[in-house]
């Protein structure tokens, strides 16, 4: 997943979030974009690109973004490229991406208990 703050046009207000720029670079099911778009909003998000190259990931991600009211937003782009050509493209065209691995956790805005400690075990 890939990130990319854009700057804040001289119309909107200081206290404006900053708007984020989403590449689910691997995306089959469509679920993190879906997520990052119902959590963040328009408000922080300006677009998401989900892409899979597998077209029948990008037929899923088509039904689920539309099961959840995303199909029609013109902020919200479906791709099936090669996601190193993807990636390569965005970072060319100037845009400053954040990569996260997939399978590694998002954090979550909703805050969660730290846990606990474990025992310093003596050898």
């Amino acid at each position: 997943l890939m990130t990319e703050r854009t700057t804040v046009h001289p119309s909107s207000s200081a206290d404006s979030p900053p708007q984020l720029r989403i590449l689910d670079a691997l995306s089959a099911t469509g679920l993190r974009c879906i997520r990052y778009w119902k959590e963040l909003g328009s408000v922080m998000v300006s677009l998401i690109c989900a892409n899979d190259i597998d077209p029948h990931a990008k037929k899923i991600i088509d039904h689920n973004l539309a099961l959840n009211g995303m199909g029609e937003l013109s902020s919200v782009l479906v791709t099936t490229l090669p996601a190193n050509q993807l990636m390569q493209i965005s970072v060319l065209s100037r845009q400053g991406l954040h990569l996260t691995i997939p399978g590694v956790p998002t954090p979550s805005p909703i805050s969660t208990p730290s846990p606990s400690p474990t025992p310093n075990a003596s050898p």
